[in-house]
């Protein structure tokens, strides 16, 4: 191993020219732009870069060492060092892979420059870490279980795994005390993997471009990463190919306005995604749709978390319409029986599985008011009558009723003072009012005495269940008493339950 100056004579230009700067604290520049090929005046060799880095003797400036359009040939291996200065490498060219395993570095920047073989950084210590404006790596960078106690900035990054085994950015267990930015231009051919991370501040993937190498492959994988603040997903933040994983993610934040509509993002996996708040489309149908529409496992986790989190922010109709549709889904994939099937479909039917109680009146009123007109048109062809006994002893309002009872479609001219006791009943006797009579029978809890001073005509055995209009009103009356007593009880059951919600 090379340990003197002496050792590298004769030095390279460009070598020539960094080992003076970094004593006076300048930048080597040693090209206006990133050099496209390996020329004389423009190489660096990187066991001299290492040397002046960790073993030379020179006082370098507290500036660091700064290098600018250099091309840096060989592999550059810093693994286990301690730099406690700034490394900034900008529109250079790494001609082989950049190895910081378990390295401690003030800043390091690398703004425009060109990694050919990747970064390998696992266990990598510093304040902050720019790799912006052009940075382009050509292998995997792999910063896991990394710590960096500032900010981790990768706008206008560009990232490809030329092998398919390997992500494009592989930041597994990293820790970042500030902000991570992959934004403005920033993509990624291959998976992006935070998973397991944690960071303190905002993960901003906003104008950035993700692809992974197949449809079943994850394009961000974002599993178990727990974040401080805010995961914005939003103006332009596209999916081109694969999945996103959320498994598990915390974040205090959600903001994802627009991201959910793209037609190339079509699985998402949501099952433990916890956030506290939303910037974006909070409706229902946004959500049921775009959101929870691309998961591909059903799981009711994710239909809870939303309804928690529009509840918090006052929209709890659209909270509501998000457990309608997890009861569905519920339903949807019960293995219950049949039986419970069908009363779930009927719950569902009248009253939204109890997030829309206000159904059940409206039912109520529908059936009151049909069976009411039924009634009116049984009371004209005489199949009702007095229940009071003694008013038959009156000879004078007795009236002569058919006792086989009214044919179907019976006309109401047929009947008159004489054959019907609704029009003939006495004026001291409570008169027949077809719709309260129907009110009367659909509420089990009110009495209006319709109920107990009328009933129906039952004709006389010659009188046929199929040929008298008599049994079907019979029939009718009892099934709304029955529909009375169960939508009564159901909108009673549900509003204690609603009353008892508010309280806690």
């Amino acid at each position: 191993m090379k340990k003197t100056l002496a050792d590298f004579q004769p030095l390279k230009p460009a070598e020539q020219e960094l080992f003076e700067c970094c004593q006076r604290g300048d930048i080597a520049i040693i090209g206006e732009e990133r050099p496209t090929e390996k020329i004389e005046t423009n190489e660096i060799r990187a066991e001299f870069l290492r040397w002046l880095i960790l073993f030379s003797k020179i006082d370098i400036n507290p500036k660091g060492i700064q290098l600018y359009g250099a091309w840096i040939s060989g592999i550059l291996n810093l693994d286990n060092a301690q730099f406690l200065n700034v490394l900034g490498f900008w529109k250079c060219v790494f001609e082989q892979k950049l190895s910081i395993i378990r390295t401690t570095i003030k800043d390091i920047y690398m703004d425009g420059s060109l990694c050919e073989q990747g970064i390998r950084a696992d266990g990598f210590r510093c304040h902050d870490l720019h790799l912006r404006n052009g940075f382009e790596a050509k292998a995997e960078v792999r910063f896991a279980g990394a710590k960096i106690k500032g900010n981790f900035d990768c706008t206008n990054a560009i990232f490809k795994s030329l092998d398919k085994k390997q992500k494009a950015l592989d930041c597994n267990g990293i820790y970042v005390d500030g902000h991570v930015f992959l934004r403005d231009g920033c993509s990624a051919d291959g998976t992006v993997r935070f998973s397991g991370a944690k960071i303190k501040g905002n993960f901003s993937c906003l104008k950035a471009t993700f692809k992974a190498f197949t449809e079943e492959e994850k394009a961000l994988n974002f599993n178990g990463m727990i974040l401080g603040g805010g995961l914005q997903l939003r103006d332009n933040c596209t999916i081109l190919n694969g999945k996103v994983d959320l498994i598990n993610l915390t974040v205090n934040v959600l903001d994802d306005k627009e991201f959910w509509e793209q037609v190339t993002l079509k699985t998402v996996y949501l099952d433990g995604f916890n956030y506290g708040h939303i910037y974006g489309d909070t409706s229902a149908s946004f959500r049921l749709k775009n959101m929870l529409g691309k998961v591909s496992e059903f799981s009711p986790q994710p239909y809870k978390q939303l309804t928690k989190v529009l509840r918090n922010m006052g929209h709890d109709r659209d909270a509501d319409e998000v457990m309608i549709a997890l009861h569905d889904k519920k339903l949807e994939f019960s293995k219950e029986s049949w039986l419970y099937k069908v009363f779930r479909k009927i719950y569902k039917w009248t009253s939204e599985y109890g997030y829309r109680p206000m159904r059940i009146l409206k039912i109520m009123s529908g059936i009151w008011f049909l069976f009411g007109c039924i009634y009116w048109y049984g009371a004209n062809v005489t199949v009702f009558a007095p229940s009071n006994p003694l008013i038959f002893q009156k000879q004078d309002y007795n009236c002569t009723i058919d006792k086989n009872g009214t044919k179907w479609f019976a006309s109401p001219q047929d009947y008159n003072a004489t054959n019907n006791w609704y029009k003939a009943s006495p004026p001291e006797y409570t008169t027949f009012q077809p719709f309260w009579y129907s009110l009367d029978i659909i509420l089990p809890v009110v009495d209006l005495k319709m109920e107990k001073d009328w009933g129906v005509v039952i004709p006389s055995p010659d009188g046929s269940f199929f040929t008298t209009f008599n049994y079907f009103i019979r029939f009718l009356t009892w099934s709304e008493n029955i529909i009375g007593w169960i939508l009564s009880l159901l909108l009673v059951a549900i509003l204690s339950g609603l009353a008892k919600n508010e309280k806690e």
